[in-house]
């Protein structure tokens, strides 16, 4: 193989017209030594110069490379892709052959000097509209950026105004050019375009220094009908002069894309737009290429469905992951098949040794498909299924989004089956159903203008845990000052979250502003830690998180859930060292708190109770199996009830989990150690997380405890 590389980089090889561009999507699917990985290619090929990106998936982590050195000679392919693993670049090189007929390519992957593989990527169809449009927004020129992609100057804007700042430099991009321009006050945006499906990006960057951090700048915008509210560019981005793209798969229906935007906060603004012409669905039909979500209220409980559909033509293929009573499955679909606003597919289901079969048939809206399923014989449920946008929703979007239909009896819910968190069926008692807290006021979650807020930064030490650095998310409360001490709350994930995800993005700044501003929580300061900082790598290397072969993320991320002790290390000898070094904070015990979601819940039960010389304040929200037997989180009742200020469990009655919580509560309640249970009618979800965040921060670090 060297000695190929070689010949082709030293004889000089003429160019040679291909019977067919490469120009397009292609998509490989292979098994390799860390399982089994799905590539799309989108290349762009310019001559012999071709430029593009990957985007693979592997054990359900996704990222995204670009494509770097790539040729076209004759009918020979050649590119690179760079993997980003523990703080080590490897260098990925593809060298491949284009089949005579244009459809296919052979290539020898080499990954470093550990793997080789021969993969085969097929091309897409490729799509009704070849050019892809692109505007660089508050632009006077056309302007080429770094991957040669031209840019239109500023145009289809309707109102506002322009502005360049030619010398800003701008992160989380290779094209900063596109990004020190934009166009804001405006109206809306139109162009014209054929009728079909498209891809939408929508790049941001907050580049006005009179804007100083979250929720100075926050408006709205509709892209084709498809609303994001309360958009905060400083927090989709994660700073000053970041780069944000925001990508809306949609739908062309009367020959033009329409995007509205309303200020709420400061005037709208943005810096580039992107209009991709998708393969797939014809004009005219409604397109269901793109993720879809749903809540299917079962026999068997609440099943959680996250549906991936590519339509090409009236065919639909696509997976679904699908999270029952605490498991996860993942299928194909079968049989799928768009016809008018009617779309069907099939699951096929494993059990014992039978195969059962799973129809939908749904009826396609603009954003969402009303789904009937129908399981074999057995029995059938209704949910609509909600499309989600590529890119990941700001805080207030999934504060605002709409929440999972409730069945009809939901107010006679109690007694429900499910298996309890992998432990068999829960019945609830009377008792065990009944609620501490009323549900908070409308709004506990959504921002309120005129209300101060903290501060949201990130934050890198160094762990002697890990070995290597780290980084996480800390909160400061509104008015925070060196000159006075506050208590700290940490705060912790679920399972696949981490320290920008799950809390930080679905609210937890918001309920702690509004709190704030009521006056009806002690000013603290609330640290969001990473907790998979397992450096275990048994069992087939690197492969959860959003390291390793996740793609980005924290480089000590490497090996999946963190359920072990190193998280527990890493914050007890890391992370509160840090805080306490770093910010005005009180440093005893009565004035730390821990709490957690899911895995976060267990990990926070796990390690408060196994350290009450560290924290008096501890709560597990929904906690997942991951959390010890009762005997082992306290085994010394009388112990806690002497150190605990406040020990609080909650899970929601629809929640296949609610096992877990459930024996904890039963083995203090028979040991008598106070302690807040409480219930409510959600499941495993941030209706109840976010609730009981609301509940626990008004009960802590004030003087007297439930």
């Amino acid at each position: 193989m060297k000695t190929k590389l070689l010949f082709l980089s030293l004889v000089a090889v003429p160019v040679v017209a291909l019977a067919a561009d490469i120009t397009g999507t292609w998509k490989s699917e292979f098994d390799s030594q860390i399982g089994r990985q799905k590539y799309t290619f989108t290349f762009q090929q310019d001559g012999t110069k071709l430029t593009g990106k990957a985007n693979s998936e592997i054990e359900g982590q996704q990222r995204e490379a670009e494509l770097r050195e790539g040729k076209v000679e004759g009918d020979a392919v050649s590119f690179v892709e760079m993997l980003n693993f523990m703080d080590n670049e490897i260098r990925i090189t593809y060298t491949g052959k284009l089949s005579a007929d244009g459809k296919e390519i052979k290539f020898r992957r080499e990954v470093g000097e550990f793997a080789t593989e021969d993969i085969v990527a097929t091309r897409e169809q490729a799509a009704a509209a070849a050019k892809v449009t692109r505007i660089n927004a508050g632009a006077y020129e056309s302007v080429k950026d770094a991957e040669g992609n031209e840019w239109l100057a500023d145009q289809g804007f309707q109102g506002g105004d322009t502005i360049e700042r030619p010398d800003l430099p701008i992160s989380n991009t290779k094209t900063p050019e596109i990004y020190r321009s934009e166009h804001y006050s405006m109206d809306s945006f139109s162009w014209p375009l054929p009728n079909g499906n498209y891809l939408v990006k929508l790049h941001f960057a907050e580049t006005y220094e009179g804007i100083g951090g979250p929720g100075d700048r926050v408006f709205s915008f509709n892209v084709q009908g498809k609303e994001f509210k309360d958009f905060d560019v400083w927090i989709k981005a994660g700073g000053f002069a970041k780069a944000y793209v925001e990508t809306v798969p949609v739908e062309i229906t009367d020959g033009k894309l329409t995007i509205t935007f309303t200020p709420n906060v400061e005037n709208p603004q943005i810096c580039a737009i992107e209009i991709i012409p998708q393969s797939g669905a014809a004009a005219g039909t409604a397109g269901v290429t793109g993720t879809w979500r749903a809540d299917f209220d079962t026999q068997r409980g609440l099943q959680q469905y996250t549906f991936s559909l590519q339509q090409n033509g009236a065919n639909v293929t696509g997976k679904a992951s699908v999270t029952s009573n605490g498991e996860k499955r993942e299928v194909d679909l079968k049989e799928g098949k768009v016809s008018g606003d009617t779309v069907t597919f099939v699951e096929l289901l494993s059990f014992q040794d039978n195969e059962i079969r799973i129809t939908f048939a749904g009826k396609i809206a603009a954003d969402e498909i009303k789904f009937t399923r129908q399981v074999g014989d057995f029995g059938s449920s209704e949910a609509t299924a909600k499309r989600v946008a590529a890119a990941e929703p700001t805080p207030q979007a999934a504060q605002n989004s709409t929440p999972p239909a409730q069945p009809a009896n939901a107010g006679a819910r109690g007694s429900r089956g499910g298996r309890g968190g992998f432990g068999g069926p829960v019945t609830l008692s009377p008792e065990d159903n009944k609620p501490a807290f009323p549900n908070p006021p409308d709004g506990f979650d959504r921002r309120r203008s005129g209300v101060a807020q903290g501060k949201l930064e990130r934050v890198y030490y160094h762990s002697s845990t890990i070995g290597a650095q780290r980084w996480m998310q800390v909160y400061t409360p509104p008015g925070y000052s060196p000159d006075k001490k506050y208590p700290v709350l940490y705060l912790l994930h679920g399972i696949g979250g981490n320290e920008n995800e799950e809390w930080t993005r679905n609210g937890a700044t918001a309920v702690l502003d509004n709190l704030h501003a009521d006056g009806k929580v002690e000013p603290m300061i609330v640290v969001f830690p990473n907790g998979n900082a397992s450096t275990n790598t048994a069992g087939g290397g690197p492969r959860g998180g959003r390291g390793g072969f996740g793609g980005g993320g924290d480089p000590a991320e490497i090996s999946g859930p963190g359920w072990g002790r190193d998280f527990e290390s890493d914050l007890l000898k890391d992370i509160i060292p840090y805080i306490e070094s770093h910010y005005s904070v009180y440093a005893d015990r009565e004035h730390r708190a821990i709490a957690g979601l899911s895995m976060g819940g267990g990990q926070a039960l796990n390690y408060g109770l196994a350290h009450l010389e560290t924290f008096a304040w501890v709560a597990g929200f929904s906690s997942a199996p991951n959390t010890r037997a009762p005997e082992q989180l306290v085994p010394n009742p009388d112990q806690a009830k002497q150190q605990l200020k406040l020990l609080y469990i909650s899970c929601g009655n629809r929640d296949g989990l609610i096992g877990n919580s459930l024996r904890v509560h039963h083995y203090l309640k028979e040991k008598d150690v106070p302690h807040v249970w409480h219930v409510d009618d959600h499941g495993h979800d941030f209706q109840h997380w976010r609730k009981g965040l609301y509940n626990f921060a008004q009960l802590i670090f004030k003087p007297k405890a439930m």
